[in-house]
């Protein structure tokens, strides 16, 4: 009984055209395109009455973020065998990821190069100073530096003594826009993040790729992020053409599902308990 109705309703709605382009060679491709789309519109709203409804904040992200990207020397992959959802479910508890540079934090070789925040002497020469002339940053030191090396503690005096409540912060979406950021630097960004910060109350982390030129930056990164992250943990969007710093925390917001949104740039590294006391401030 539905369907005659309807279709006298569409039958109804193209009176009022037939009659005013009546020989009109354009009114006739007029009215075949709009009843095309009014019966391709009935259609999907018969078939899937649900479908055009919004569901949520919660959005899959079908694109992982990856590295510069030579994965690190000490670093494996975790087993095919084990579940994404149930390495994300294990990384919250605490437990082990299959990356060595998050599970072994800690347990750096404190004399390496970069650890504790000494300084890098700059390679004098051709490749190390055109580097540094395109990046304007040590980019060939950085791919020295250990991804999840060591930091000296810098709050100020008795910031160490304070406790946080993590149960009652949340979890927070943490998203990092860039743009053509060397990938050992943003990957550092990412490690501190995770490696700084109470597990329980990170729901994710956010890449948004303003439409970077730097082929590292790609299929790499992608391939990086996929095997050494816990999946559903690091997420890549990324935007075709170029949005700028507002709009691209404003995409990734838009696909973040946590309780709290952190923005971080993405070449700098935050310190011990830096989530946590940002969170407990909004909280």
């Amino acid at each position: 009984m539905t369907r005659p109705r309807t279709f006298s309703t569409l039958y109804r709605c193209l009176q009022y055209p037939l009659k005013t382009f009546q020989c009109s060679w354009l009114g006739a491709v007029f009215l075949i395109n709009a009843f095309s789309s009014l019966l391709l519109l009935y259609c999907v709203m018969y078939k899937n009455p649900g479908h055009h409804q919004h569901h949520g904040a919660r959005v899959e992200l079908n694109h992982v973020l990856t590295h510069a990207l030579r994965p690190h020397p000490s670093q494996s992959t975790r087993p095919p065998s084990q579940s994404p959802w149930a390495l994300l479910v294990q990384y919250w508890r605490g437990g082990e990821t299959g990356n060595p540079l998050i599970d072994d934090y800690g347990k750096n070789n404190i004399s390496g190069p970069g650890e504790l925040g000494v300084g890098i002497e700059l390679e004098k020469n051709e490749t190390g100073l055109q580097l540094l002339s395109k990046f304007s940053v040590n980019v060939a030191g950085s791919d020295t530096i250990p991804l999840n090396r060591l930091l000296p503690d810098t709050r100020n005096k008795g910031c160490d003594s304070l406790q946080y409540d993590t149960t009652k912060l949340g979890q927070a979406s943490v998203i990092v826009p860039f743009h053509d950021e060397w990938p050992s630097l943003l990957l550092r960004t990412v490690y501190s993040i995770i490696n700084r910060s109470p597990r329980e109350n990170i729901r994710e982390i956010i890449l948004v790729d303003d439409a970077s030129t730097l082929s590292e930056l790609k299929d790499n990164l992608d391939t990086y992020v996929k095997e050494n992250f816990p999946a559903g943990l690091v997420h890549i969007v990324r935007i075709r053409e170029r949005a700028g710093l507002i709009r691209a925390r404003m995409r990734g917001s838009q696909l973040a599902s946590g309780d709290v949104l952190i923005f971080f740039d993405s070449h700098m590294e935050v310190n011990i308990n830096c989530l946590d006391m940002n969170s407990e401030h909004i909280e």
